[in-house]
């Protein structure tokens, strides 16, 4: 037991000196996550030391993180946060600053065949069991703000997204939400069940004009997944990489210049070649119409090319 206990210290004083000498840390989401894919090709082609953090994702990684680091978040979970603020008199996102928007991710909704769950309003049934994450995660606070906007009355099952899959076939649930770029790894996996068990999984559309003025609509389009040779229409959100600036020094800000720099130099290699390579071809560097402050790095960049 000793022994067992000396090596969880030393794996952690090890991580902690990986990360000290770090210049850039990324609070990435689980291993093998898209997130954490992204966050390992940003490793791979920035100039300076960047050191990636698995993690748990959505707020426990907002809630960890300090200066001179960064992590992914969906805009409505910041906004959300925001909100909680303004209800407590804190101001724990005033120093939250986007340093990269990496474009919309979209909502899926799977559910059972046999379930008889053909459209989104059929979820509004409090006997149907739906898979909406864990609660720290980013799916959740969206599918919370959903099932409110909508007046929904699912049962909630507090599924981490990884497992929501497994729990679906084994029918611990009646469908469940996950939202990342299509076409989700995970889900990819369904088309090589024999045709019979395909056909008892399907993707469902979300329409609702209550949702509107909240998610954008975006289409998923037919063979997104080999398993699904239909179109549906869903919801978008914007996914960001942030800063936070509390405490943060000018060495932070140097270092976030070359990161961003590096980043928009290899963006077609990215987008070409990069693990997260799905990801990478939705980031444009269009910093228009997002409803949330730039980090300072971002406003310097961007008024150098329109000088240029």
């Amino acid at each position: 037991m000793k022994i067992i206990t000396r090596l969880i210290v030393a794996f952690f004083f090890l991580s902690q000196a990986l990360t000290a000498t770090a210049q850039i840390v990324i609070l990435a989401d689980k291993e093998n996550s898209a997130h954490y894919l992204m966050a390992k090709d940003m490793k791979e082609i920035s100039k300076i030391s960047v050191e990636v953090v698995p993690g748990h994702g959505g707020l426990d990684d907002y809630k960890r993180i300090e200066a001179g680091q960064l992590t992914f978040m969906q805009l409505d979970v910041l906004q959300n946060e925001q909100l909680n603020d303004l209800k407590t008199g804190q101001s724990h996102t005033d120093s939250i600053k986007i340093l990269i928007p990496l474009g919309k991710e979209q909502v899926h909704l799977i559910v059972r065949e046999s379930k008889g769950i053909n459209q989104f309003s059929d979820l509004n049934n409090p006997k149907i069991r739906v898979g909406v994450g864990l609660e720290n995660q980013s799916t959740y606070i969206t599918v919370k703000q959903i099932k409110k906007l909508t007046n929904s009355k699912w049962e909630d099952k507090f599924i981490d997204e990884a497992e929501a899959l497994q729990a679906l076939m084994n029918d611990e649930i009646d469908a469940f939400f996950i939202i990342e770029v299509a076409p989700i790894s995970q889900l990819t996996k369904i088309a090589n069940l024999a045709v019979h068990e395909q056909k008892e999984i399907k993707l469902i559309s979300i329409s609702d004009k209550r949702l509107d003025e909240s998610y954008p609509r975006v289409a998923i389009k037919a063979d997104t997944y080999e398993w699904a040779d239909y179109d549906i229409e869903t919801l978008s959100i914007e996914s960001v990489l942030v800063a936070n600036t509390l405490s943060e020094t000018s060495k932070n800000r140097e270092d976030f210049e070359q990161f961003i720099t590096d980043i928009k130099a290899n963006i077609s290699k990215l987008q070409k070649n990069g693990k997260a390579r799905t990801n990478w071809r939705r980031v444009s560097f269009s910093y228009e119409n997002i409803p949330w402050s730039l980090h300072s790095t971002v406003s310097k960049i961007t008024q150098e090319q329109k000088q240029k």
